[in-house]
């Protein structure tokens, strides 16, 4: 019965004004090395037309099957095949953040620099802390983590990132949340071993 009425459609289709769109979309619909189940496909739309069409009267029927319900009919069909038949877009992937150590480049005011996010294990206070980051690079404030936040948008989740250069003016320090948030830190506090600091290196 199925293929009974798929065919009746086919007829309907090449008999149609609208043949040449309907039964290009279909040929492209059915090309695609992407759909494996156009015989199902071809199924529900032969059911649903036929569920439609008998839930209508006699003369209802007959503008459906050769009216100008048929075109409406068809002319969806063939909006509904050409929109399956566009590839969807992938979204664009999330910048992850650098690993520990490895050099990375950001914009501050304009000009390109080099940056790293280094590990400095837990430390009991801010001078040990200074002293170890020292070592690494030069100390990084507001402006950096301004750009690496524009460049890193999405936490990775394992830590926060913390900015040493202290605003003038200011007792706290600039860090990233391990959830995102940009917020304010007290250099009094000891700094566990899960916190990243950003320092401005060579290239």
């Amino acid at each position: 019965m199925v293929y009974i009425i798929q065919c009746s459609l086919n007829q309907v289709a090449r008999r149609s004004a609208c043949s040449g769109a309907f039964a290009g979309s279909l040929g492209r619909f059915a090309m695609s090395s992407e759909l494996k189940n156009i015989p199902d496909f071809l199924g529900v739309v032969a059911l649903v037309a036929t569920r439609i069409a008998l839930k209508l009267s006699v003369e209802r029927r007959q503008y459906f099957i050769e009216g100008d319900g048929r075109r409406v009919l068809e002319d969806g069909l063939s909006r509904l095949l050409e929109e399956l038949a566009v590839q969807p877009q992938p979204a664009p992937a999330i910048p992850q953040y650098p690993a520990n150590n490895e050099k990375f480049q950001l914009t501050i005011d304009g000009q390109t620099k080099w940056f790293m996010l280094v590990s400095a294990d837990t430390q009991p206070n801010w001078q040990s802390l200074q002293a170890i980051l020292a070592s690494h690079g030069s100390a990084t404030g507001e402006s950096e983590r301004a750009a690496f936040k524009k460049n890193f948008p999405q936490s990775d989740g394992k830590g926060p990132i913390g900015f040493t250069k202290i605003p003038y003016g200011s007792a706290v320090f600039p860090c990233v949340l391990t959830a995102g948030a940009l917020i304010f830190y007290w250099p009094v506090l000891d700094f566990p071993g899960s916190w990243r600091w950003l320092v401005e290196v060579q290239a």
